[in-house]
């Protein structure tokens, strides 16, 4: 039996919240990615294996906990029609998670960001464009995808380094409603006004002139798809197929660490916690901060890991 069939009859038959449905098939379109694709292939052994790869790649155990339970409804609903055993439902009730340690922050070094970005600019202008915000300001895909001209205060002339605005249009319901400011080093925002393809207004992402969006779709910029393709492309090309989008956020957070700033500072960047900011990248093991030394510095012009340095 297929999941996704099962899966429509499923919505169809049982009443539940739009916020369900959609978190559903969030976890059983990450089901299907990883080659589970039959309802006899839901077992406890697949699905722990299953949750094992998910921490493997940073995914919180709260995040594999919704997932397993999304699982568990659809047996209890298919074992309802007879469709499975109350045997294979139970197992699955049996399995209990584990609070694991979280898996440590992977991150990219001086060389392997310039090979990516190499590949990007060979993949596309925007591409190039977009993993660099990603890298030098921590911004996450769903922010980066409506990112305006305006959003860009690049003041090139000053020694400091030039602060990069994103503007919370999406998120109202955080605490502060406040904008994010994101410092970026001013060797990096002067590379970033030199390309050609950055929008003098409007969208940083047009989607004019790129397949499938534009007027048709009625979409101003392009959306995640296209920048998770690009990307996708882009670490195929430089040979780093670990590299996702959070790898990107996680890096500049690094940077920010390397670079000896407090954890007050990486989490007002990032728009975390100054908590999970100290988990994250000063080190929580006993020790305290990683030795970063020998890596790479981005404290002077010469060694830093921007791309006007890399360029150079």
């Amino acid at each position: 039996m297929d999941i996704r069939d099962r899966l429509a009859l499923w919505f169809a038959d049982v009443t539940l919240r739009p916020a369900s449905v959609a978190r559903y098939r969030v976890s059983f379109n990450q089901l299907e990615r990883a080659g589970i694709t039959q309802v006899e292939d839901l077992t406890r052994a697949k699905i722990r294996r299953w949750v094992t790869d998910r921490r493997a790649v940073g995914r919180t155990m709260q995040t594999c906990k919704r997932d397993v339970a999304a699982v568990r409804s659809l047996l209890r609903w298919l074992e309802e029609r007879d469709d499975v055993t109350l045997e294979q439902v139970r197992e699955l009730e049996r399995m209990r998670l584990k609070c694991a340690p979280r898996p440590p922050v992977r991150f990219l070094t001086r060389e392997q960001y310039r090979l990516l970005l190499e590949a990007a600019g060979d993949v596309h202008e925007l591409a190039e464009i977009a993993i660099a915000l990603g890298v030098n300001s921590g911004l996450r895909l769903a922010e980066l995808v409506p990112l305006r001209r305006e959003d860009l205060e690049l003041d090139l002339e000053s020694a400091a380094p030039a602060p990069f605005v994103w503007v919370r249009r999406e998120r109202h319901e955080t605490k502060t409603g406040k904008p994010r400011t994101a410092a970026m080093d001013v060797y990096f925002a002067r590379w970033l006004a030199s390309r050609p393809a950055l929008a003098i207004e409007g969208p940083l992402f047009p989607a004019n002139g790129l397949v499938g969006r534009g007027p048709r779709s009625g979409r101003e910029c392009v959306g995640r798809a296209t920048l998770q393709r690009w990307l996708v492309e882009a670490r195929e090309l430089a040979g780093l197929p670990w590299v996702t989008w959070l790898v990107l956020r996680h890096t500049y957070g690094t940077w920010l660490a390397m670079a000896n700033k407090s954890s007050k500072i990486i989490a007002d960047n990032l728009g975390n916690s100054a908590r999970m900011a100290e988990e994250h990248y000063l080190g929580s093991q006993p020790g305290g901060r990683p030795d970063f030394a020998g890596i790479f510095r981005i404290d002077d012009e010469d060694d830093h890991a921007a791309p006007a340095a890399i360029a150079a």
